[in-house]
C-alpha cells in the first residue's frame, strides 16, 4: 500500500515542476529527456545488479511493447494538455485513467468488491463531484486552446488506464523494474527523433534542477507503481492514486500559507474541502476491504 501512496504523492507534486518547464521548453523534448534519463539511470543500476546480463535486465514481451507505446502516448497527452491548461485541470481529467483501470481490472482480473468497498467507491465518487464542482464548471467557458488541452489530457488518461492493465499482466511473469526499463527504452526511441537537442545548451540551474527532478520522479513514481501492482489489487491501486489531485490542492494551499512563490493557489470553498474528505474516507473504505478473487490469471506466455 505504501508504494501506491508514494506514487500518488510523486504525481501530485509533478505538475508544479512541469508547468515552469513547459513555459520555456517544448513538450516532446522534455518527454524525450525524462524517458531517456530514466532509462539511463535504471539501466546502470540494473546492470550492476544483474552483472550486465541483458536477458535479466529487460522484459522481452509483446505485453511490454504495447504498454510502452501506451505510456509514451500518455506522457504526451498529459504533458501537452498541461501546457495548455492548468495543474488543477490536468489532475482532474487524468483521473479517467485510474477509473478505466478499475473497471478493466474488475473485468480482466475478475476482481469483486464487497459491500464496504462498493460504499467506499460510491462515497469517493460523490466526493470527486463535490471537489471538482467549480473546476468542472469552468471547463465549459474557456478558450479553444484550453479545450484542446482538456481533450489531450483526457486521451492521455484513457491510455494510462489501458497501459496499467498490460503492465499488471506482464507483471505475472517479469520483474517490475525489468518491465519499467523496457518501457523507458522503447519510449525513448519513440521520442528521440522529435527532441530539439539545441535547447538544452543554455539552460540555467533552476531549469536543469526541474528537469532532473522530473526525471527522478518518473523513475520512483513508476517504480513504486510497479511494486504496488505486484502486491495489491488493481482496484486498491486505482483508489489510492486517485488521491493525487487532493494532494495537489493541499500542497497548493500550504504553499499559499507559507508565501511560496511560483505555485498557483486554488481558492477552494467549503464544498470542495467537503468533497476532499469524502474522497479520502471512501478511499480508506476501499483500501481496508479485502476483494474476493473469483479466478486467478493463468501463467502468461510470451
Amino acid at each position: 500500500m505504501l508504494f501506491a501512496i508514494g506514487t500518488a504523492f510523486l504525481w501530485a507534486i509533478l505538475p508544479f515542476a512541469l508547468v515552469p518547464i513547459f513555459a520555456r521548453l517544448d513538450v516532446t523534448s522534455v518527454i524525450g529527456f525524462r524517458f531517456g534519463f530514466s532509462f539511463l539511470v535504471l539501466f546502470i543500476w540494473l546492470g550492476f545488479r544483474n552483472q550486465w546480463r541483458l536477458k535479466k535486465i529487460f522484459a522481452w514481451s509483446p505485453l511490454v511493447l504495447i504498454a510502452g507505446l501506451l505510456l509514451a502516448f500518455n506522457y504526451y497527452g498529459f504533458s501537452y494538455g498541461l501546457s495548455l491548461t492548468t495543474a488543477s485541470t490536468a489532475q482532474i481529467l487524468i483521473q479517467i485513467g485510474p477509473l478505466i483501470f478499475t473497471l478493466l481490472g474488475i473485468l480482466v482480473f475478475r476482481e469483486r468488491l464487497n459491500w464496504l468497498q462498493v460504499f467506499g467507491l460510491a462515497l469517493a465518487s460523490v466526493g470527486f463531484l463535490l471537489f471538482y464542482e467549480e473546476q468542472l464548471a469552468n471547463l465549459l467557458a474557456d478558450t479553444d486552446n484550453f479545450n484542446l488541452g482538456v481533450l489531450w489530457v483526457f486521451l492521455g488518461g484513457l491510455a494510462w488506464g489501458v497501459y496499467a492493465i498490460f503492465h499488471k499482466l506482464a507483471g505475472k511473469k517479469y520483474a517490475p523494474q525489468a518491465i519499467n526499463i523496457s518501457i523507458y527504452g522503447l519510449s525513448t526511441l519513440v521520442y528521440i527523433p522529435f527532441v530539439k537537442w539545441e535547447i538544452f545548451e543554455n539552460l540555467d540551474f533552476s531549469l536543469w534542477a526541474l528537469l532532473l527532478f522530473s526525471g527522478f520522479n518518473t523513475i520512483f513514481a513508476y517504480g513504486f507503481l510497479s511494486e504496488a501492482l505486484k502486491r495489491i489489487s488493481a482496484t486498491k491501486v486505482s483508489l489510492i492514486i486517485c488521491l493525487n489531485p487532493i494532494l495537489t490542492m493541499i500542497i497548493s494551499e500550504l504553499a499559499f500559507q507559507l508565501n511560496w512563490s511560483g505555485i498557483r493557489h486554488d481558492n477552494l470553498k467549503a464544498m470542495a474541502w467537503m468533497g476532499a474528505i469524502c474522497v479520502v474516507a471512501g478511499a480508506i473504505f476501499v483500501v481496508s476491504g479485502k476483494p474476493k478473487i473469483a479466478q486467478e490469471i493463468t501463467k502468461i506466455s510470451e
